[in-house]
């Protein structure tokens, strides 16, 4: 079917024609100019590089890590270059680039995460639920950031003398879905920051009927009330000294612990002890296994605590 390419006029804004279809379907350009609006954050004068333009491009930057300022941009419009009348149209420097990501600020890309990065999976994903219940887990990471006096000062480094690190560290601090990896809420910190602290920031986006995997590194008791009280469930793994109050042994084998908070009755959490152990030869290379057990090394029998206490869905 033939079909013919719309003209364009060298007086329309450049910027203004750059469409991007693939983040729009995640990022709706109507959503994008309301939380604009609402911010107060368009542009005061028509340029070549519009704000919402650069929002898209700040989502890109991530996309192209490997890639400086400038070719980041030049991706993102290459199609429409081929298209334009002027041949010899310049696109925006690096200078231009960095000046308008600083007057759009950083109000604008929060807002956009927080309404458009929600759990992705269905009922059909595969591995994203357990006992009816969304499966969302907690991780912590370090990335680097620029190397600037600003980020060195606030972030700090892994190291110092020599043998310091390249680029300043931010302790990344993520609730996700299991099934999808897709990021739901996100907390950046000095690379120092408390895991425990930053547990605490992450409850806010924890919802009703999620199942909460966490490593051992800062489960406590607060963190298991917080997370109750958002009427979410938890499934996390024991450090070896960790809940060792047995109140009782369970036929199955588990235990119940008592966990004393502050200024509240006691509570019962089952603990769960067991052993990875290795499956036929084919297998191997697809499941972790333990080190071995030895002799009075608690750390080599895993244990998880859960806030679930009802062994009929969750056996």
């Amino acid at each position: 079917m033939p079909f013919r390419l719309p003209p364009l006029s060298e007086e329309r804004n450049f910027g203004q024609q750059v469409r991007l279809p693939l983040f729009e379907r995640s990022y709706p350009r109507d959503l994008v100019s309301e939380l604009l609006s609402a911010c107060h954050a368009w542009e005061e004068r028509g340029k070549k590089l519009s704000q919402l333009l650069i929002v898209y491009y700040v989502i890109a930057l991530s996309w192209f890590r490997h890639d400086n300022v400038t070719e980041v941009f030049a991706h993102l419009c290459a199609g429409l270059r081929w298209l334009w009348p002027d041949a010899s149209l310049a696109l925006p420097t690096g200078g231009a680039l960095t000046a308008r990501r600083q007057s759009l600020g950083i109000v604008v890309m929060r807002r956009l995460f927080r309404r458009c990065c929600q759990p992705l999976a269905t009922a059909s994903t595969t591995g994203a639920f357990a006992f009816g219940l969304r499966l969302m887990a907690v991780e912590s990471t370090l990335d680097e950031v620029p190397d600037t006096p600003a980020n060195a000062l606030h972030f700090g480094r892994l190291s110092s003398g020599k043998s310091q690190s390249p680029f300043p560290q931010v302790r990344c601090w993520y609730l996700a879905q299991v099934g999808t990896h897709a990021i739901v809420d996100a907390v950046l910190a000095r690379w120092r920051a408390s895991e425990q602290a930053l547990a605490a920031v992450i409850v806010r986006s924890i919802q009703a009927g999620m199942l909460v995997l966490t490593d051992r590194n800062f489960v406590s008791v607060n963190w298991l009330l917080a997370v109750r009280q958002r009427k979410a469930e938890v499934l996390s793994r024991l450090c070896a000294g960790g809940f060792t109050q047995r109140s009782r042994t369970l036929c199955d084998g588990s235990s119940l612990v008592t966990l004393p908070p502050k200024g509240q009755d006691p509570l019962l959490r089952p603990v769960i002890e067991y052993r990875l152990l290795p499956r036929v030869a084919q297998d191997r290379a697809l499941l972790p296994i333990s080190r071995p057990a030895r002799p009075g090394d608690p750390a080599a029998v895993p244990r998880l605590v859960t806030t679930l206490l009802d062994p009929a869905p969750a056996p």
